[in-house]
């Protein structure tokens, strides 16, 4: 969400001079660029104007600069990750001087430019919160005492990432109280509570995006439970950071969901976010992708939309949310609350979510909505088919598109 509301188009005249503005404590912000910009919105809405026997070549070349684009951003991300590994304290200029560097090859637009330096305002932030509470507790036991308001039972490792603080946990409860740090457990109960209290935790070897006591340190503390090898001990803290670093850039993705602000109170709007971002879920961890290759393959072998609409939506071997995907699915609820808590404010403060209430959303989506949604991907096939489109141009133009655009593309054409 760019502060700057210059607005930029393809459409804007390109020379060869920078035109630059210094914003305050901030990179240089391009009015004008030296390239054209790749803009998918504006592009696929360009498709409406080409003649029919161009449009299949058109989508082609437009899939061809989407994913170039997606792999572009992608690579700018591999590169900040390596140079704040490489040197955690790098300057926020050199990281935006490293985004960019790679515009004008990805022809990033002005709002992917903008979204990249709000990602590394906050990576910048986490990084101070990070070595402010290093030189604060320097003894670990009084760190997580201060992230968790427990003083540990065993032995703790601490990590310090570029934005993470780590915790390796030694000993079950140490590890159970931090995954659940608000529900005090006493130690003398090791057959009651207590136990169940650390089944609930070890279901995992570690854990991101975790509440602490400390408001400041959240979505900056993560933990792991030790084991007996150090490979999968170095996993886990790798894994549990990848998860903080994906948090910092999930604008690049989730940008156009995010509303400005909210009215205090207002449920319905909230709501409203959380089904938009569940859908977004759904994509994202690979679902669409699955329902895609399946609808098209039914219609390769000579199934009409009726077909195979009736095919994937009764058969149990085609419930792809619960029977391939249901880990990711599960894992849903608590990432959209952090991601909401970050992103939404309402009455000036962060909007926070009941994971309860997320999770009836969810179930609700890939229970009920889902099946509208399939619904309406697959009525796209009949849109195509009634302007007289053969099957095999439908396979070909669908195919090199996501679901979520089918509607679009069906109409457009």
């Amino acid at each position: 969400m760019a502060d700057d509301e210059t607005k930029f188009t393809p459409e804007d005249t390109l020379t060869e001079d920078k035109v630059t503005e210094e914003e305050p404590n901030g990179p240089t912000s391009l009015n004008k660029a030296n390239y054209e910009p790749f803009d998918p919105e504006i592009e696929l809405k360009a498709l409406k104007s080409f003649p029919r026997e161009e449009k299949t070549q058109r989508v082609l070349e437009y899939k061809k600069n989407l994913i170039d684009q997606k792999k572009g951003i992608a690579t700018i991300i591999g590169t900040l990750d390596q140079a704040v590994h490489q040197n955690s304290s790098i300057s926020y200029d050199d990281l935006t001087q490293i985004v960019t560097d790679n515009a004008s090859h990805y022809r990033l637009t002005e709002e992917q430019i903008n979204n990249f330096h709000e990602a590394l305002k906050r990576y910048q932030e986490r990084h101070d919160i990070v070595e402010k509470y290093r030189k604060l507790y320097p003894k670990t036991e009084d760190l997580f005492r201060e992230c968790f308001g427990s003083q540990p039972k065993g032995q703790l490792d601490v990590v310090y990432n570029p934005c993470t603080i780590h915790f390796v946990c030694h000993h079950p409860l140490d590890y159970a109280n931090a995954y659940g740090w608000n529900e005090e457990v006493p130690e003398q109960k090791i057959l009651g509570p207590e136990m169940l209290k650390i089944a609930f935790a070890y279901h995992s070897r570690g854990a991101s995006t975790r509440q602490t006591k400390n408001a400041e340190l959240e979505n900056i503390v993560t933990i792991s439970r030790f084991q007996d090898d150090e490979k999968k001990n170095e996993e886990a803290i790798k894994h549990e950071e990848q998860h903080q670093l994906n948090l910092l850039f999930e604008p690049q993705s989730y940008n156009m969901l995010f509303p400005d602000k909210l009215k205090a109170g207002d449920e319905s709007a909230v709501n409203n976010l959380i089904k938009k971002l569940i859908r977004y879920e759904g994509e994202s961890i690979g679902i669409d992708n699955a329902v895609r290759d399946e609808v098209l393959a039914q219609l390769k072998g000579g199934k009409s939309p009726e077909e195979i609409f009736e095919s994937i939506s009764k058969s149990p071997s085609y419930d792809f949310p619960a029977k391939y995907f249901k880990e990711d699915v599960d894992s849903i609820p608590e990432r959209l609350q952090q991601l909401i808590k970050m992103n939404v404010r309402a009455g000036g403060k962060p909007v926070k979510v009941e994971l309860d209430q997320i999770q009836s959303l969810v179930i609700n989506y890939f229970r009920k909505d889902y099946e509208n949604e399939l619904k309406k991907w697959i009525d796209s096939i009949k849109i195509l088919e009634d302007k007289s489109y053969t099957r095999e141009e439908i396979i070909n133009l669908l195919y090199s598109m996501p679901l979520t655009e089918w509607q679009n593309l069906a109409r457009i054409l």
